[in-house]
């Protein structure tokens, strides 16, 4: 079975991470999940492509969460935007899903930080 990509990127660690079109409309932006983050496309990927931080999931070892605080707009724009990236294999993975979130999740380790300049 042949999947419509929406994108694959390289994040900072030089890991792949895809979005798939299906995973994009069927689960993250449907009524029922995040409708909030239809127009969040382009956010998404620049979460992956450069985060402010990157946590391990403190529910599955194969998962971690990109966060970048500032990506949101309009009234979100005080909000993180979270990328959830499960990993098959090591140094590939995809997107399960994004949303907003206020503030961080308690737990799990901070895999990567954003070096300062």
């Amino acid at each position: 079975m042949e999947y419509d990509l929406l994108f694959e990127i390289v994040e900072p660690r030089d890991y792949t991470i895809r979005l798939y079109k299906d995973r994009w409309e069927e689960h993250i932006i449907s009524p029922a999940h995040h409708p909030e983050m239809a127009s969040y496309l382009s956010e998404v990927r620049e979460v992956i492509e450069n985060p402010d931080y990157i946590q391990q999931s403190n529910t599955s070892d194969d998962t971690e969460l990109y966060y970048k605080l500032g990506a949101a707009k309009g009234k979100y724009k005080h909000l993180y935007v979270v990328v959830v990236v499960r990993f098959p294999r090591r140094d590939h993975g995809y997107v399960r899903t994004a949303y907003l979130m206020p503030s961080p999740r308690k737990g799990g380790d901070i895999v990567w930080i954003k070096p300062r300049l």
